[in-house]
């Protein structure tokens, strides 16, 4: 990446998806190495416009927002050109974003040169939408927090198991928080649970609940 920032082949994320129309120039400039070379980053390139747009509003890099804080932004507003026109006050209210993060998120998506990028990026055919969540899920409208090690699983494999039922994975515990899965040596996220009376849930419980949900949405 750096060497086409040096070679002025890119400047912005969106430069990347014109690459295709400079293939010969870039060949010639050895940059990145020879034809194969140049034909394997075009390929990637155009593969990752079809990445989840968490993963796009994560690489905007905007202030604040890592890739939990994406996917809480787009479960509640699922497009991206939607998220770009929510007031402060709508974002602030989703969970675990509150005022500061809205404030640096309205920010960003305010500025000249963001409405720019976002112009290119869609016309290059970027996913900007969310998937469409299946409203059957168990575990939907649902926030779950990971505290602790766990034995059967890594704490990866929980997340996923818990989004493919329809729930989402919250890194802090709050009131608006459903359960939290306890590890070993789980931490002050267990002590946060209980001051909040919310239910907790040790491993061999949520391996029993979680093959249970399982099994029922098993065609």
């Amino acid at each position: 990446a750096q060497a086409l920032i040096q070679g002025a082949f890119v400047s912005s994320i969106a430069d990347l998806y014109d690459l295709h129309q400079r293939q010969e120039e870039l060949i010639e400039s050895g940059l990145v190495g020879r034809e194969k070379s140049v034909d394997n980053l075009l390929e990637g390139i155009r593969r990752s416009k079809e990445a989840d747009p968490d993963r796009l509003l994560t690489g905007f890099g905007i202030p604040l927002v890592g890739r939990q804080t994406a996917r809480a932004l787009l479960g509640r507003i699922p497009s991206i050109r939607d998220l770009a026109r929510a007031d402060e006050e709508t974002l602030a209210a989703i969970p675990d974003i509150g005022p500061a993060r809205a404030r640096e998120i309205k920010h960003w998506f305010a500025m000249p040169q963001t409405i720019k990028l976002l112009d290119r990026l869609d016309k290059a055919g970027l996913v900007f939408e969310s998937r469409k969540i299946d409203q059957d899920l168990p575990l939907n409208g649902q926030t779950y927090v990971l505290t602790g090690t766990l034995d059967s699983m890594t704490r990866q494999e929980a997340r996923k198991a818990l989004e493919a039922l329809g729930g989402r994975v919250s890194g802090s515990v709050s009131a608006s928080t459903t359960a939290v899965i306890l590890g070993q040596n789980p931490g002050s996220k267990a002590d946060r649970a209980r001051q909040l009376d919310l239910p907790v849930m040790e491993e061999a419980e949520f391996l029993t609940w979680l093959a249970g949900l399982e099994e029922e949405v098993s065609p």
